[in-house]
């Protein structure tokens, strides 16, 4: 869909775009923060299964919300109306095929929290019907739109370290203890513990930036107090052969969250919103400011699609690469031995 204009007192100004928040609890004012700071957005509706938690969310959203937006338990209702043209879910994990397989039926551009789904199979469906309908499908990757990550990914594509031969990626914090008794440390609702929640943006983030597919791994993985994994080891290959280590814990006092990847002509190193990089004449390279994109976001990204202004950044095509090899490695720790990623 391209972009429309209204004229209004001698000035071209953009429609703005009818949005749905579908899952009003705690990540979802993260997502109406950004809404917030998006001119070409208006909230319609929020849907929850705790109404009182939709009618918090728009008196939070003050008047970035119509008049008239609609305060739901259901779906099918939100929906039904007519200026809704896009839809945020931000379920739990088990929730989103479902959700975002009814949205896109019903021609609505869809912002998806990760991942995209717990099933490849269903991942895979969600992707060729965004396709087939000529709509927006973006799931929420943030790293996506960290200046420093967007600058190593424009580096390792560009060939600046060589072949991509080996990864390395950790992500470590208080996980288990911040969400234990919530719907994220249920199997029912989250389809896995912390490999398929932070874990997810870690196994994105190596994917993406390398832009390689998965195409085998074994993994091992651990519980703590809980029925799901809280510590994940796995060791995967990529389809140039590289190698990639995880190391993902659901239970640590500090927060840690890198990525190193080193290639056949230097390396490249991201951690804490930055990024260096590294080769054998012995220089490191540390992006300034000015060789860095402007920072974004995946809700502006997802609305300025819909309008045709960006491309998608973080499109339902990567979510499925993450959903694969997510489920790939909790089938290889249940069966012990090496395991093929399907996509």
């Amino acid at each position: 869909m391209g972009p429309k204009a209204l004229r209004r007192e001698g000035r071209l100004t953009t429609r703005a775009i009818g949005v749905g928040i579908v899952g009003c609890g705690r990540i979802s004012h993260s997502h109406l923060a950004n809404l917030k700071g998006i001119p070409e957005a208006k909230l319609v509706g929020f849907v929850d299964v705790r109404k009182e938690a939709a009618y918090a969310l728009k008196a939070e959203a003050g008047d970035k919300a119509v008049p008239d937006a609609l305060v739901t338990d259901d779906l099918e209702a939100l929906l039904g109306r007519h200026d809704l043209e896009a839809v945020l879910i931000l379920t739990p994990h088990a929730l989103h095929y479902e959700q975002v397989k009814a949205a896109l039926e019903d021609g609505k551009h869809v912002l998806c929290e990760k991942p995209l789904s717990v099933r490849t199979d269903h991942a895979r469906e969600l992707v060729e019907l965004a396709r087939r309908n000529g709509l927006v499908l973006l799931v929420s990757y943030q790293r996506h739109y960290f200046p420093a990550v967007i600058w190593a990914r424009e580096r390792i594509q560009a060939g600046d370290i060589g072949e991509v031969k080996l990864c390395a990626a950790c992500v470590a914090h208080d996980w288990m203890r911040r969400n234990k008794g919530t719907w994220r440390t249920k199997f029912g609702l989250s389809g896995g513990g912390m490999l398929i929640d932070s874990g997810s943006h870690l196994l994105d983030q190596v994917l993406w930036i390398t832009g390689k597919r998965p195409v085998e791994v074994f993994a091992l993985v651990e519980r703590l107090e809980i029925e799901v994994d809280t510590f994940v080891a796995m060791v995967a290959r990529l389809d140039n052969g590289a190698l990639v280590e995880f190391v993902i814990s659901g239970h640590s006092p500090g927060f840690r969250y890198d990525v190193a990847v080193w290639g056949t002509e230097g390396s490249i190193f991201c951690a804490d919103g930055e990024a260096r990089m590294e080769v054998f004449d012995g220089s490191v390279v540390i992006p300034s400011e000015g060789d860095l994109p402007p920072p974004s976001n995946p809700d502006r990204n997802f609305i300025r699609a819909i309008l045709g202004k960006e491309p998608v950044m973080s499109s339902g095509e990567d979510a499925l690469l993450a959903v694969a090899l997510t489920e790939a490695a909790y089938r290889s720790a249940k069966e012990g031995r090496p395991v093929r990623v399907e996509v």
